[in-house]
């Protein structure tokens, strides 16, 4: 599902909004929330959209750790520039969540990927994944997706294939206006009444996945589809075929080989991510939309990208340049991002480059120093953390790692001017990090003295209710995190850090259990103590991959040769993310 990303962007210049009004998302033959005859949406309750989103989603979640074991085969066709066309194929079989491996290829690209024991292998390195490919597998797996705490629901009834159908309406809340018709920042499924089966999905405006099941395909009594077909901007881009079945009795997934091993973490898939930025324009009147699709690889650079829909076509081009222009940021993963690209007339243009947001009134920072504790739903102890913050702004993290018995501690510490050191004190060892761009720069300066007065002001968390906890005023908020709920009761005069946090996941009767629960066992105002920003000048300085092996191989663990091994490789395949980000400095 989406989630508004913060990234950090030289080329674009956000602007304040000026209350003009937004031109109306454009026809399409697959867009049925129209605001016009019986397609007129109005507010949906939470609890019943949610009820009926869950139902479409249960034939799909094929990722679930308790879906049948199966070998879904996708055959498809695919248009677009370059390495987007042409015919291809896709794989996954699934064994339980234990094992799993999945395969596609089009034109010159291939990929075959295996999973053992929470570790995934590639047969061979893969630098990036074709955009079609990674869209494609967005609309297989999409009931995994999450959906926001704080997501707000619409509603519309409407007709498709000449039965009654409901069109749901999801959004981050933030543009609260009611709108007969679907608006930009609303991502849409539609769902037959009868069957409960998803009909349309909609990422973002422009973009609609069509699902067939004229061919009554089922897999262990759930209703599937047999045709996906997703189409940009009124053409087709997929045409795929879809079957599942049981896996045959001697299909699993291929060792890893030392090669496979060798070859270092594969590159990620992330689910679909919305985002909106404002850009002035020499027009004056309306806003005016365009929504970019832009598949961006781990370095956080544009690998390719497309118009999904705009109101003015004259507009597109600009848009693809700006956002072909943006960083994203680094990431383990490749990502695909709707972006709303907003045309505002150039007189409402301010100076600074920053995502479009609410505003949020700001409280000064105080220093402080505080512990906290975490515990299972069984009341064992688990991590211990420390928290410190100099009224110049530096800060101080410090996490312990390891069994109770022999753990080991690292202290994150960021000052002022934009440093940041990784310190491992008890293997003499440190991290010097790359210091912040120019724009980073300018919005961590920002945060030194002063924060949020509302700890609720992002889109994905919901304030439930304002406390106090340690003598602190809190605002308690909630968000999610895949099926989680995360609870954190967050002190805006301490740079709304977390005073409580609990992680909690659903039961089968809709009830909640506790996974996790950590809270603050200490806490003094004031100026915490020096040592805890101390750099000894002994420390040598190491990569991280370097850093954090020492470290667990100073722990007794109590495992075996081939448990200790294997959770060293897997820590060196996870540091090598963090490498590529040290090494560039």
């Amino acid at each position: 599902m989406r989630f508004c990303a913060l990234v950090f962007i030289g080329l674009l210049i956000a602007v304040a909004g000026s209350g003009q009004t937004v031109a109306a998302v454009p026809a399409d033959a697959h867009e049925l929330v129209t605001g016009a005859g019986g397609a007129v949406a109005s507010a949906a309750d939470a609890t019943q959209a949610l009820q009926l989103l869950n139902r479409a989603k249960r034939p799909m979640r094929l990722l679930a750790p308790m879906t049948p074991p199966y070998l879904l085969s996708v055959s498809f066709t695919a248009t677009g520039e370059g390495a987007n066309s042409g015919t291809g194929e896709l794989s996954q079989l699934w064994l339980a969540g234990q094992q799993s491996r999945w395969t596609a290829s089009m034109g010159n690209f291939s990929l075959s990927r295996v999973r053992i024991r929470g570790e995934a292998f590639d047969e061979k390195p893969v630098t990036s994944i074709p955009m079609r490919i990674h869209m494609l597998r967005n609309t297989i797996f999409w009931a995994a997706g999450t959906i926001p705490a704080g997501a707000k629901f619409r509603s519309a009834a409407v007709e498709w294939n000449n039965a009654p159908t409901t069109c749901l309406l999801m959004s981050d809340g933030r543009d609260a206006a009611a709108s007969p018709a679907r608006q930009w920042n609303e991502e849409e499924f539609c769902i037959d009444d009868r069957s409960g089966l998803l009909q349309i999905l909609s990422f973002a405006p422009g973009n609609y996945t069509v699902y067939s099941y004229a061919k009554g395909q089922s897999f262990h009594g759930q209703p599937m589809p047999d045709r996906i077909t997703t189409w940009i901007a009124g053409t087709m881009a997929i045409d795929a075929s879809f079957s599942i079945d049981d896996p045959e009795a001697g299909d699993v997934p291929q060792t890893p080989t030392s090669a496979m091993i060798a070859n270092g973490p594969p590159t990620g898939l992330q689910d679909p991510a919305f985002m909106k930025f404002e850009l002035p324009s020499a027009k004056v009147g309306t806003g005016e939309p365009v929504i970019v699709n832009a598949q961006v690889g781990p370095s956080g650079k544009v690998l390719a990208l497309e118009v999904c829909a705009a109101a003015d076509g004259s507009l597109g081009p600009a848009a693809l340049e700006a956002v072909r222009g943006m960083s994203f940021g680094p990431s383990d993963a490749q990502r695909q991002f709707y972006v709303e690209v907003v045309f505002t007339p150039t007189s409402n243009r301010s100076s600074m480059a920053r995502p479009a947001g609410p505003a949020t009134t700001r409280v000064p920072l105080e220093a402080y120093y505080l512990e906290r504790s975490g515990e299972d739903a069984d009341g064992k102890a688990g991590s211990t953390e420390i928290h410190a913050r100099r009224s110049d702004g530096a800060t101080m993290w410090m996490m312990s790692f390891g069994p109770r018995e022999s753990k080991k501690f690292t202290r994150e510490l960021r000052f002022p001017d934009g440093r940041s050191v990784t310190v491992y004190d008890e293997i003499k060892a440190k991290v010097t990090w790359p210091l912040p761009g120019p724009i980073e720069m300018k919005f961590l300066r920002e945060g030194v003295v002063d924060g949020p007065s509302d700890c609720a002001a992002g889109p994905s968390a919901t304030l439930l209710r304002h406390d106090q906890i340690e003598g602190q005023d809190v605002d308690v908020i909630q968000s999610s995190a895949g099926d989680r709920r995360i609870t954190i009761w967050a002190a805006p005069k301490l740079g709304c850090e977390g005073l409580r946090v609990r992680s909690e996941a659903p039961q089968g009767n809709g009830e909640f259990r506790t996974l996790t629960e950590t809270r603050t066992t200490r806490l003094v105002m004031g100026e915490p103590e020096a040592r805890w920003f101390e750099i000894a000048p002994d420390l040598v300085e190491m990569k991280p991959s370097e850093a954090q092996r020492k470290l667990w191989e100073s722990m007794d663990l109590h495992l075996s040769a081939e448990d200790k091994a294997a959770m060293l490789r897997q820590l060196e395949r996870q540091g090598a993310t963090a490498d590529a980000r040290y090494l560039k400095k």
